[in-house]
């Protein structure tokens, strides 16, 4: 079971070349064992002191997202600890000073969650966030169905950041190709 899990949520990850496609895919294949409403992904940005949402999928709708959430100068250092667990289960979202601040605005609803830290090559690329929509929703059990995914979402994040790069890099020239003919 365990096996074939992880392979359907991988193969649903990596099924589209759209974030949002593969995360819409990947929700309504995990909703069946995971009692959850949704999941997300944000990257915290430390010279912004802020973070972004860059995703969403939940069962009405999945989206690409660029919303930016300031946090408090006292939030921001809890997140560069390194220590910070890389799963970790919150089943009432007033219990964690920094999701409460965050999530909620870009999520409204949102009472509980497992948060999985996204790390690859020792380059902490964000969280993806599973949530629901009732407080003391999951269990360990949940989070260990999860947690093997993360290199998956990790690659598919670095991806999409890097091409969401690549579109302002060459947005950027095509303006300047522009000026250029005048």
């Amino acid at each position: 079971m365990e096996k074939h899990f992880y392979y359907e949520c991988t193969r649903r990850l990596c099924s589209s070349l759209q974030l949002e496609t593969s995360l819409k895919h990947y929700f309504d294949y995990v909703r069946d064992s995971v009692p959850l409403d949704g999941l997300f992904i944000n990257v915290y940005r430390k010279e912004f002191n802020d973070i972004q949402f860059i995703a969403q999928a939940s069962e009405t709708q999945a989206s690409t997202l660029d919303i930016q959430v300031s946090l408090p100068e006292g939030l921001a250092k809890t997140l560069e600890d390194p220590d910070r667990p890389r799963v970790r289960i919150v089943n009432d979202i007033d219990h964690d000073p920094v999701t409460s601040q965050v999530a909620p605005k870009v999520i409204p609803g949102i009472r509980s969650l497992i948060i999985l830290r996204m790390s690859m090559e020792d380059t902490h690329l964000g969280i993806v966030g599973f949530y629901s929509k009732s407080a003391g929703t999951f269990r360990p059990r949940h989070a260990d169905m999860l947690a093997p995914q993360m290199s998956t979402f990790a690659l598919i994040t670095a991806l999409n950041l890097r091409g969401r790069n690549l579109l302002l890099e060459n947005q950027a020239l095509a303006k300047q190709n522009v000026s250029l003919k005048r």
